[in-house]
């Protein structure tokens, strides 16, 4: 391995049951339709390998429990770093981001990466207000100049190459997101001519 390449790594290790129990009534968990899509619902009851469900729609389903999920209660919801949630199961992690999205919040954390979703459509990122967000002591907010300015303080401090991996489908904003972080970079090591080119 080269030694001059910093990875950070996060080992995160789960214990983890086949199968939840599902004591509590009201316990809300996602239920997955014949059509595929999850629906938010409560436990009503339950009876050996069965739960009675009453979905977010109001129509109560009998339902094997090894086709329920459980789900993270409301205080869970708009989390910025998915991490944080206490179940994140497929339609826990889609209504975490849905929910971030409906209020403009494009930027989500899992731990060391960035979702972006949309994100030019908000007012988080904008010309010279990007630069001067890049100077500004870095807080734990998952904007992309942030992210850029965490790299560049560990190169400084630590006196070793950093990485950042961007990646999407065509059409995400990878070419956008790649000029903002070049920009910011440029910024904090101080060449405002190179700056100028970009």
């Amino acid at each position: 391995m080269d030694s001059h390449i910093k990875v950070p790594l996060t080992i995160v290790i789960f214990k983890t049951k086949t199968t939840t129990e599902y004591d509590e009534s009201d316990f809300p968990v996602w239920c997955q339709l014949t059509s595929g899509q999850w629906q938010l619902g409560k436990v009503h009851s339950t009876s050996g390998e069965d739960a009675r469900v009453m979905l977010s729609d109001g129509k109560v389903m009998t339902m094997s429990k090894g086709t329920i999920l459980p789900a993270n209660h409301n205080i869970l919801e708009d989390i910025e770093d998915l991490v944080q949630l206490n179940f994140s199961k497929e339609p826990s992690v889609l209504h975490n981001l849905c929910c971030r999205y409906s209020q403009s919040k494009s930027y989500t954390k899992t731990g060391l990466v960035l979702l972006a979703m949309n994100l030019f459509k908000g007012a988080e990122v904008r010309g010279n207000e990007l630069v001067a967000g890049c100077g500004k002591k870095p807080r734990v907010s998952p904007v992309i100049y942030y992210w850029a300015k965490y790299a560049f303080i560990d190169m400084m401090n630590d006196e070793v190459n950093q990485f950042v991996i961007i990646s999407g489908e065509s059409g995400a904003g990878k070419t956008e997101t790649e000029k903002v972080m070049a920009k910011c970079l440029t910024n904090l090591g101080g060449g405002s001519a190179l700056e100028e080119k970009l």
